[in-house]
């Protein structure tokens, strides 16, 4: 259970797959470009044959047709639209599109229709979606995360909510392990965590090609941060 090594071998196939003889652009978005800093240094980028790099967001890339273009982003509705703008102006030969979790249908088919000079070599979901911060630790880095504690009905919690359940899920996914899941039975937070969890985790699990399959046995255990005295009393100082 190797949280860095998990995200380092995606990033090692996203970066030597394919036409390993041409240069590379890799673009990411400001969660991919950290994500990925964590367990791959420039340098080792550089040695896969990368050229340039750059936030897909730019908008001071130059044409450069002679690139392959790697793009690795979360499947953001906002990076879905920077998508669509830059496969109606190709700057690159072809693209490999990487998205760190997984995608719907209906937005691949929307980006499929986007592809008209039909650039895009192919799509894959590689599920790093979180900050592997140690060798058995990671993070899905979200400030303020104590909100999550409170039941209402707010669009900032649910943003965070979903990206708190996502994360984790990427997190089983990218280790193959499918968890027995637990919580904490008084904490309406913690139940509704861990049923979305579920849901995810069941849902990849029908899937032709599960990778759950490969290894059991993980566990997760959903726990309310106000049930930690430490936490509770600096919630009542704030």
């Amino acid at each position: 259970m190797d949280t860095c090594a998990a995200f380092r071998f995606y990033v090692e196939r996203m970066l030597t797959t394919g036409d390993n003889n041409g240069m590379k652009v890799l673009l990411f978005d400001e969660e991919t470009l950290r994500m990925m800093g964590l367990v791959f240094s420039r340098h080792l980028i550089l040695e896969r044959g990368v050229f340039l790099h750059d936030y897909l967001k730019s908008t001071t890339r130059k044409k450069m047709s002679f690139l392959m273009g790697i793009v690795f982003v979360r499947p953001t509705e906002a990076n879905f639209e920077l998508l669509k703008a830059e496969l109606a102006e190709p700057k690159y030969r072809k693209y490999r599109i990487y998205f760190s979790n997984a995608v719907t249908d209906a937005e691949l088919q929307d980006l499929a229709a986007a592809d008209e000079h039909e650039v895009v070599e192919s799509v894959q979901e590689f599920y790093g979606d979180f900050y592997a911060l140690d060798h058995h630790m990671f993070s899905i880095n979200l400030p303020r995360s104590l909100h999550l504690t409170i039941a209402d009905h707010s669009s900032s919690r649910a943003a965070m909510f979903d990206r708190s359940v996502k994360g984790t899920v990427a997190a089983f996914l990218a280790l193959k392990l499918a968890p027995v899941i637990r919580y904490s039975a008084g904490s309406p937070g913690a139940k509704e965590f861990a049923n979305a969890v579920r849901t995810y985790v069941d849902a990849e699990a029908r899937k032709p090609d599960n990778i759950f399959h490969t290894r059991k046995g993980a566990q997760l255990l959903v726990l309310d941060r106000r049930d930690d005295p430490e936490i509770g009393r600096a919630s009542c100082r704030e």
